[in-house]
């Protein structure tokens, strides 16, 4: 037990740190299309 997380506390950051991963991937996603669309059309 001592300083080690444990499981559900190691599950919580992973699925946090999955989530915020997926949301800022979609949002550069969604900049870069802008841009993509731009200096294609």
């Amino acid at each position: 037990m001592g300083n080690q997380p444990s499981k559900w506390q190691l599950d919580l950051s992973l699925t946090y740190a999955t989530q915020v991963g997926v949301y800022d991937l979609l949002l550069r996603g969604d900049i870069y299309n802008l841009f993509d669309n731009d200096s294609i059309v």
